[in-house]
């Protein structure tokens, strides 16, 4: 059985360590095949805000990851395009 786990809206930047661990926990249990990252991803669209994430996505290290952002943090509409290339990654 394929497993997907969603995180949406983590407006990363505001993020709570109890938060974000309870999140590590929960992929440990799961094992999710895919991490799927949806709505706001960060809060303000900075680099470090998207390197947060990149790091949470390192440390599931089972799971493929995909991202969607919403529009109001999408990088296009920021003109960060580094954050762009970032996001992509996902």
């Amino acid at each position: 059985m394929t497993v997907v786990l969603q995180m949406s809206d983590p407006h990363f930047g505001t993020e709570r360590p109890m938060a974000v661990g309870a999140l590590e926990r929960l992929c440990g249990e799961l094992k999710p095949d895919l991490l799927l990252i949806t709505g706001d991803i960060t809060q303000r669209a900075r680099p470090i805000e998207f390197s947060a994430c990149e790091g949470l996505r390192r440390q599931t290290g089972r799971a493929g990851a995909a991202g969607h952002p919403g529009e109001s943090r999408h990088p296009a509409l920021c003109g960060d395009h580094a954050v762009a290339a970032s996001l992509s990654a996902l």
